[in-house]
């Protein structure tokens, strides 16, 4: 047993000459600390910028190169990836009404974006947030406020919109009581 009595100086470690002090955090526990998963909302305003820093930076290459039609994909998986197994950042998507945001920024998204990819970006964002601790309440914004909402899918092509409503019929046969509550329809 350690005496209280004794100076606690005594145990302090000593910093060494030309020692560099950092700590690291993962992404989804610093994101929260400077606004939570709304900080990359705005990236999905910046599509049509993107063509025109393309063209200016043709000769400077990313280290791993995104075309115009994988942007929305990509900041769409950067949302679920910092969403994933966090409950903070969950609390904040349900409290900042993020998939509200997020279905009315997908309005504005070029027709082009909103491709197979992007679905199933937005697929993997789902069950990234059904298997969450907050399942009931974000299952119910994102189905209702993005893979329900017409205005976001009106332009896209059959395919995808033939591929999302597929999906939605899965998921209402799983969980018959979305139909319920979100459609306001009998099973």
């Amino acid at each position: 047993m350690v005496d209280p009595g004794l100076d606690k100086s005594s145990f302090e470690a000593t910093v060494l000459v030309g020692t560099q002090l950092c700590s690291r955090r993962l992404l989804q526990q610093i994101i929260y600390c400077v606004g939570g998963v709304s900080v990359f909302f705005p990236l999905f305003t910046k599509s049509d910028l993107y063509e025109i820093e393309e063209a200016k930076q043709a000769g400077q290459a990313l280290l791993t190169p995104i075309t115009k039609e994988r942007l929305t994909a990509e900041v769409i998986e950067l949302i679920a990836s910092v969403l994933d197994e966090n409950l903070a950042n969950q609390q904040q998507m349900l409290l900042l009404s993020g998939f509200p945001i997020l279905g009315f920024l997908l309005q504005s998204v070029p027709p082009e974006q909103l491709n197979m990819d992007t679905l199933s970006a937005l697929k993997h964002l789902f069950n990234v947030v059904a298997n969450s601790g907050l399942s009931d309440m974000l299952v119910k914004d994102a189905i209702s406020h993005i893979f329900l909402n017409p205005v976001v899918w009106v332009y896209s092509v059959y395919r995808v919109q033939r591929e999302l409503y597929m999906f939605l019929i899965q998921q209402f046969d799983n969980d018959p009581r979305l139909l319920r509550s979100l459609c306001r329809l009998p099973r």
